[in-house]
């Protein structure tokens, strides 16, 4: 494993920051290398693209990402619990970070990878469809059925990130509260439907 290019790592860094301030329709490499001070041709020693930055702070956040999700479960709790605090731990990751979800949602339309290829195995994603399966075994339910289960869910809560940071901003305080409530029913229908096919 290579060591981490400390210039480079001060330049994501710094990347990162723009986009917070910025927005991710304004980043450019221009923009950086204005930033940092430096001339544009310089950054080509660190990057060759807008993309690349894209994806490494895509990957990074990812990472971080997962991590939260997975910091949220424990497997003493049943499933239902955890999907819930994953759930939450989701909204709760991107609550005041618009670069962040900029990021991870935005970026995405780069080179990065999409939902049609394989799920990584500790992915943020995966993490959720592995605690959906678990669920739909304790309901006796076919496994296949957790994973519609995972991208019903995922699509849920992040529609409530992209309201949250648009339309219903002005709600602040008074939205959490709404938002697990509705986390909560929504498990719970998962829960009804599949009582009532079996």
């Amino acid at each position: 494993m290579s060591t981490p290019n400390p210039k480079r790592q001060e330049l994501l860094l710094l990347a990162r920051d723009l986009i917070s301030q910025d927005g991710l329709a304004n980043f450019s490499l221009r923009g950086l290398a204005r930033a940092k001070g430096i001339k544009a041709p310089s950054l080509y020693e660190y990057f060759r693209s807008v993309d690349e930055i894209l994806v490494e702070l895509r990957q990074a956040e990812e990472n971080a990402f997962a991590a939260t999700l997975k910091a949220a479960t424990s497997p003493e709790l049943d499933s239902t619990t955890n999907i819930t605090q994953m759930l939450q731990a989701y909204v709760h990751f991107f609550e005041g970070r618009p670069d962040r979800f900029e990021i991870m949602f935005e970026a995405s339309k780069t080179k990065c990878e999409s939902f049609d290829m394989e799920i990584e195995t500790g992915s943020s994603f995966r993490l959720l469809q592995d605690e959906m399966t678990r669920l739909a075994r304790d309901l006796d339910r076919p496994v296949d059925e957790a994973s519609k289960w995972a991208f019903a869910a995922w699509a849920y809560v992040h529609g409530v990130c992209v309201l949250r940071s648009s339309f219903l901003a002005e709600l602040g305080d008074a939205l959490p509260p709404l938002i697990t409530s509705g986390l909560e029913l929504f498990i719970k229908g998962i829960i009804a439907e599949a009582q009532q096919s079996s």
